[in-house]
């Protein structure tokens, strides 16, 4: 608390960097094995950031997401979020839905929505947008229809087709345990990293975002 009244002093949150940004930036990356981070005010504007750098990486402008799953407010995540019985179609091969008024056509036809446990699903959605998958953004546990854990060889699965299709993965509000399992490439680090003011932290890993290892971020 002591903290957070010396810094009302001079304010909390900033359009540009600053050098309270940099020396928590520096502290995170040593506590966590992350070569590159960047900042957000809200969940929202981490995943936009994480879906725009993993289509720029790989150069392709379709994601696959899970039926019921929330990543934000933005169009490429107000997909297939709460979709009504009459629209999400077959459980094996749901179809896309949006979440409401003003999610553009376009939105929807770059987004692929797989049913979470279903290794089937996915497979399926790569092979109907084959060359088109720019990534898979995902919660490893999937919060935003209560609490569902992934089955056994679910998450191990995913990584084994992603290898395989060459792709990237963002893992939202992923953990300890599940950057150990299929941590590679792009996550987001969802944590109050200031008490009561909100910081997401997009991150990413070079290595694995191509030959240049940069986006225009």
């Amino acid at each position: 608390m002591k903290a957070m009244e010396k810094c009302s002093t001079t304010g909390t949150i900033f359009g540009m960097p600053h050098d309270m940004e940099w020396q928590l930036a520096e502290e995170i990356c040593a506590r966590f094995p992350i070569e590159m981070l960047r900042f957000g005010s809200t969940g929202t504007e981490a995943t936009m950031h994480a879906i725009r750098l993993a289509r720029a990486a790989t150069g392709r402008d379709k994601i696959i997401k899970f039926e019921g799953a929330y990543h934000g407010a933005h169009d490429s995540a107000l997909v297939s979020v709460k979709p009504h019985a009459p629209e999400f179609g077959d459980v094996k091969a749901p179809t896309p839905v949006p979440s409401g008024l003003g999610v553009p056509k376009g939105s929807l036809a770059n987004v692929a929505v797989a049913t979470f446990n279903d290794l089937a699903s996915v497979k399926l959605c790569f092979k109907k947008n084959s060359g088109e998958i720019a990534a898979i953004i995902l919660e490893p546990i999937m919060m935003n229809v209560g609490l569902c854990m992934p089955q056994p060889g679910f998450l191990e699965g995913l990584r084994e087709i992603l290898y395989r299709e060459r792709r990237l993965a963002d893992f939202r509000r992923s953990k300890n345990r599940c950057k150990a399992l299929l941590g590679w490439c792009l996550g987001i680090l969802w944590r109050q990293a200031g008490y009561d003011l909100p910081r997401q932290v997009d991150r990413r890993r070079l290595a694995t975002l191509g030959p240049s290892g940069l986006a225009d971020q």
